[in-house]
């Protein structure tokens, strides 16, 4: 009975061992996955505050971001309803949903009257229809127009009045959605001013016209005037000339010095004003003649000169420099004169030089393209006198160092602008003077 009880003492200690070494086993393991649960948990809890202060940081500049968007807004809208011109904002459908103080002020509307109308209710009845078809075609299209692209627009008040804008477009998106921005601008000053510009262009024109026709007419008087004084002043100048050297020759004896010396400033006074008269004569046909342009060897003309001075004064030691090959459109006959003169001065004017040299011939220059010129080394003329060279009988020299009547380049410079071209004149006293001209027929005066 003891070696039973002993034996069921053992079994239960053997029991009670296991059940508490089984115990032992599953508080171990409970407790490793409680510190693991505790561990994932201080994890989550982490991972939550990082969470946390990122939702926190995003929160705030999210808060940071709609601010600044609404101060950005804010300053947008101040600029809109401060711009001088009108602007209004039009979805696809043609319907306003913004418009600025200034598109109501254009329009004669309350800027609330304006969102919800329809784009259309801005323009004249007239143009309604077209527009309807433009602003379809722009929608499908969209691209920024430039103001001032030669549209005729025109705007429709509230009160049924009508005025002139200029437009400029722009697409817009917002929130996605396509709209179109335009800013329109009154432009009736502008018009009135143009008008009135236009209307003081047709009167100052007309009175050009006017006075042209005046100068025309006071112009044709003078040269008749002229050519008739000068060849009635003809006939007197050669009795004078012919009585004085009847005089000379019949009663120089009786006259003695004296009077042979009057009688002779007489001939040679009456021969100066007959060359000054037919110099006269020259310029009033140049006035007179009707041009007729073509193809002219200038070259050839210039070359043809020279041979007759050197025919007229064949001691003089001479070289001429005649560039070749140069023409243009031109009446000959002027512009053979035109070359008389200029090569005419340069051969009197090198008549004291040493190697004397005329040159003629054409340079390109920027803005007048072909300018032809006669250069000298001869006697040469103070620039500060430049302004008197073209002016008719003004003279740089005496006439007992170069004879002349002053009036061949007044000559020149009338054949040069019967032309459409100009003329000018560079030198110095000693070395020489470079005459040069330009030719236009298009714009002949």
């Amino acid at each position: 009975m003891a070696d039973d009880e002993r034996r069921l003492a053992d079994e239960t200690e053997d029991e009670i061992e296991l059940a508490r070494t089984e115990w032992e086993r599953l508080a171990a393991e409970r407790a490793a996955r409680l510190e693991e649960t505790v561990a994932r948990l201080e994890t989550q809890a982490s991972e939550l505050g990082m969470v946390e202060a990122r939702l926190t940081a995003a929160l705030a500049e999210e808060k940071e971001l709609r601010a600044r968007a609404e101060a950005a807004e804010n300053s947008a809208r101040t600029v809109l309803e401060l711009a001088p011109d009108g602007i209004v904002r039009v979805d696809t459908a043609g319907t306003i949903t913004f418009a600025n103080e200034q598109a109501g002020r254009l329009f004669g509307y309350e800027p609330s009257e304006l969102p919800g109308k329809k784009i259309e209710s801005l323009i004249p009845r007239r143009f309604r229809g077209v527009h309807v078809a433009h602003r379809a075609e722009y929608t499908s299209n969209p691209r920024t127009r430039p103001m001032g692209v030669g549209l005729e627009l025109y705007g429709l008040r509230k009160d049924g009045t009508e005025f002139p804008v200029e437009i400029a477009l722009a697409p817009t998106y917002e929130h996605g959605d396509l709209t179109v921005t335009a800013i329109i601008r009154d432009i009736t000053e502008r018009k009135r001013a143009e008008e009135e510009i236009k209307r003081l262009n047709r009167v100052l024109e007309s009175r050009v016209r006017a006075r042209t026709a005046q100068l025309e007419a006071t112009n044709r008087e003078l040269e008749a005037f002229s050519y008739s004084v000068s060849h009635d002043l003809q006939a007197p100048l050669r009795h004078i000339e012919e009585f004085s050297r009847d005089l000379a020759e019949r009663y120089s004896g009786k006259l003695g010095a004296r009077g042979n010396k009057d009688v002779r400033f007489i001939r040679e006074s009456a021969l100066r004003m007959a060359r000054l008269i037919d110099d006269i004569l020259r310029l009033s046909r140049v006035g007179r003649a009707e041009n007729s342009f073509c193809d002219v060897d200038l070259s050839a003309t210039a070359r043809s000169i020279a041979d007759d001075l050197q025919r007229k004064e064949p001691g003089r030691g001479i070289t001429f420099h005649i560039q070749p090959g140069l023409t243009c459109r031109a009446d000959p006959g002027l512009i053979r004169i035109a070359l008389e003169d200029l090569m005419g001065n340069a051969w009197k004017f090198t008549a004291n030089t040493p190697d004397a040299r005329i040159e003629f011939g054409m340079r390109e220059e920027p803005g007048d393209g072909r300018v032809y010129f006669v250069r000298d080394n001869g006697a040469g003329f103070d620039m500060k006198y430049a302004d008197r060279l073209f002016a008719p009988f003004q003279r740089l020299h005496s006439e007992e160092e170069f004879p002349g009547s002053g009036i061949g380049l007044a000559i020149v410079m009338r054949v040069i602008r019967r032309h459409g071209g100009r003329v000018w004149g560079e030198g110095e006293v000693g070395n020489g003077a470079t005459f040069y001209f330009t030719i236009n027929p298009e714009g002949e005066g």
